[in-house]
């Protein structure tokens, strides 16, 4: 879960703090704006390498190769993402989540997993929400920090 905190010092005027608020929920849509674009369409992030699968429902699906973010087979995981904020007096917090279990392990990976058999079979992570971070990090900055003047 990626958290977003800002705790606003109370001797700045009304205008400021309510400038703070909206820059912090701007900063928190926009991320998670990026992070569901970036499961929509994975492959405008760089060239997929994943092994191609035919299911019922989806024929020729590029599954995601380790490292590249999570490819998209039914959308539960991308549809999992959402953004909820917290206004208390002098704070204000913005968060980006997913309640999918699937999103934890598709991060980070899973080192101990094995097969029905007990056969190792770990999966490296498939890194979305770092890596939609990293690349916007300095627009997620900006979107905090504008209008921002104290006179």
């Amino acid at each position: 879960m990626t958290r977003a905190k800002l705790k606003i010092n109370h001797n700045f005027n009304k205008k400021i703090k309510e400038q703070i608020q909206r820059n912090v929920i701007e900063a928190n849509r926009s991320y998670k704006e990026d992070l569901v674009d970036m499961l929509d369409d994975p492959g405008t992030h760089g060239p997929r390498t994943g092994k191609m699968y035919d299911f019922p429902f989806k024929k020729g699906h590029q599954a995601s190769a380790p490292f590249e973010p999570p490819a998209v087979l039914t959308g539960e995981l991308r549809d999992s993402i959402k953004e909820e904020y917290h206004l208390e007096p002098g704070i204000v917090k913005g968060f980006t989540y997913s309640d999918d279990p699937k999103s934890v392990w598709m991060e980070l990976g899973l080192p101990d997993r094995t097969t029905a058999q007990g056969t190792p079979n770990p999966m490296a992570p498939r890194p979305a929400w770092r890596t939609v971070f990293t690349r916007n990090s300095e627009k997620y900055r900006d979107l905090l920090t504008q209008r921002l003047e104290v006179r």
